[in-house]
C-alpha cells in the first residue's frame, strides 16, 4: 500500500512531515483471494483479473470466466483501504481542522462510507482522481464538521457493513435521530457488532436501541469515560480509540492488539496525525 498521510495546517495537529502507511500485507495472498471472489460484488477483484489479462463474461447475473494458458505478469500499487482509512476519516470529520488522506481507493463499492458522511454533512472532498492498476484513487480530504443525523437503508448496508462500528459512534455525534437497518451480517461478523456496539454505547452512559438488523441513535450524546468490552474485534477496538481522541475523554479498549489483525500501522498512523491518546 502507498498511502500517505499528510497533515494540512490546522490547530492542535503538529508535524507536517507526510507519513508513508505500509502495513504488513502479503501481495500473494491479495491476488490469490481476490481471484476467488469473482461475482460475489468485489468489483476490484473483476478489475483486476481484466488488468492480468482473464477473459471474462457477465451476462445478467451470470459470471464466466474463460480458460486462459497464463496471467499476465504485472508490477502494481496497492491502494489504501477505505475501511482502514475510515478511522482516520472520522477522526477529521470529529476532531481535525483539516486533514488529507493521500493515495485511497475510491472505487464505486467502496465509498458507501463517505457517502454516508456527506449525506450527515460532513466536509469531504475527493481530489487528484486518477487511475492506477486498473483502479480508481484519489486523495480524500476531511475537515471538522457539524454532523446530522441519517437514515440507512438496507440496500447500503453491503457498501458500508466493515464501516459500521464507526458510523455507529459517529451517529451518536450528529445531531438528531440515526436509523439503520438490515445490517443482519453483523451478527456473524469477528464478533456479534450489534451487539458489542449496543454495549459499547451503553457502556458509556449513552443511550441506543437495537434490533435484530440494526438501531436507532439519537445525538448529540455526551458519552462517559470507561472501559470497552471488544470481544477482541479489532473494528471495535479501533473505534474506542477514535472515541478516546475526539471527545478527550479516557474511553479504552480492554484490547488493542486486535487491532493488529487488519491495521498494524494504526497507533502510528494516529500519532503521525497529532492525535493524542487519553490514558
Amino acid at each position: 500500500m502507498f498511502l500517505k498521510i499528510k497533515k494540512i495546517p490546522r490547530v492542535n495537529w503538529s508535524s507536517n512531515k507526510p507519513y508513508n502507511f505500509k502495513p504488513k500485507f502479503s501481495t500473494f495472498f491479495f491476488l490469490c483471494f481476490g481471484l476467488m471472489l469473482f461475482g460475489l460484488g468485489y468489483p476490484s477483484n473483476i478489475n483486476l483479473s481484466f488488468f492480468l489479462g482473464s477473459n471474462i463474461t457477465f451476462f445478467i447475473s451470470l459470471l464466466t470466466i474463460s480458460s486462459v494458458t497464463k496471467l499476465n505478469p504485472l508490477n502494481m500499487k496497492v491502494p489504501s483501504d477505505i475501511s482502514s482509512a475510515a478511522f482516520l476519516i472520522s477522526l477529521g470529520v470529529l476532531k481535525g481542522e483539516n486533514l488529507l488522506l493521500k493515495n485511497v481507493l475510491i472505487n464505486e463499492r467502496r465509498l458507501g462510507f463517505v457517502k454516508v458522511l456527506k449525506r450527515m454533512n460532513a466536509s469531504i472532498e475527493i481530489l487528484n482522481i486518477k487511475e492506477i492498476s486498473n483502479e480508481l484513487v484519489g486523495d480524500i480530504k476531511v475537515s471538522k464538521s457539524d454532523l446530522v443525523a441519517t437514515t440507512i437503508e438496507p440496500k447500503e448496508i453491503s457498501d458500508i457493513i466493515d464501516e459500521i462500528p464507526i458510523l455507529t459512534f459517529i451517529a451518536s455525534q450528529a445531531e438528531g435521530k440515526t436509523i439503520l437497518k438490515g445490517a443482519n451480517e453483523l451478527r456473524i461478523k469477528e464478533s456479534d457488532r450489534l451487539e458489542n456496539m449496543k454495549n459499547f454505547i451503553q457502556g458509556l452512559n449513552g443511550e441506543i436501541t437495537m434490533y435484530e438488523d440494526g438501531f436507532e441513535i439519537n445525538g448529540v450524546q455526551d458519552l462517559d469515560e470507561g472501559s470497552v468490552s471488544t470481544e477482541d474485534d479489532h473494528r471495535v477496538a479501533m473505534t474506542a480509540i477514535i472515541a478516546n481522541i475526539a471527545l478527550g475523554k479516557k474511553i479504552l479498549p480492554d484490547n488493542t492488539d486486535c487491532i493488529k489483525d487488519s491495521y498494524p500501522t494504526f497507533f502510528l498512523d494516529i500519532e503521525s496525525i497529532g492525535g493524542v491518546i487519553n490514558e
